[in-house]
């Protein structure tokens, strides 16, 4: 579970890899060797351009315009916690997905005039390199990762699946 660029969130699922990298970056006297370690699931869920919620057993720990205190603890709780269902559209464009420790992570399209409803609020990377992706106006488009995005077909059922 890590926290992005302002509010987005990334969270990995399913079996655990680690990738080690190392850099050289340049010091204030000569260069500087650095090693990052990051660990990846199978599955990867990417949170973006959306309001999110979080909450621990009903009470709300977290969200998107939050204070970066409390994004930190909506990240810290999501940590470790596997990821047990998903509900999509129970009203158009929002989402709540499940976790086994009690959390809930809760989705929902920007209000207009912020944004365009046709702005895409999560991915969801499947094994296999399949994406699932859904938009503010509730319609979604699942398809290999290298779709262009003219190519995408957006539908209004959600093909969803979580195995693994």
């Amino acid at each position: 579970m890590r926290h992005g660029h302002g509010s987005f969130l990334t969270l990995e699922f399913g079996q655990p890899r680690l990738e080690v990298s190392e850099h050289t970056e340049k010091a204030r006297v000569g260069r500087r060797r650095r090693r990052v370690v990051a660990v990846y699931g199978d599955w990867h869920l990417w949170v973006y351009c959306c309001h999110w919620f979080v909450f621990r057993d009903g009470e709300r720990v977290g969200y998107s315009e939050g204070t970066d205190a409390s994004i930190g603890r909506a990240v810290r709780t999501l940590d470790g916690q596997r990821l047990t269902g998903v509900a999509v559209n129970q009203l158009p464009g929002r989402s709540v997905f499940t976790f086994d420790l009690g959390a809930t992570l809760h989705t929902r399209p920007y209000s207009a005039p912020r944004t365009d409803p046709l702005l895409e609020q999560w991915s969801l990377y499947e094994p296999g390199g399949t994406v699932l992706t859904l938009r503010g106006d509730g319609r979604c488009s699942r398809g290999p990762g290298d779709t262009p995005p003219e190519r995408e077909v957006w539908e209004e059922r959600v093909p969803l699946s979580l195995t693994g």
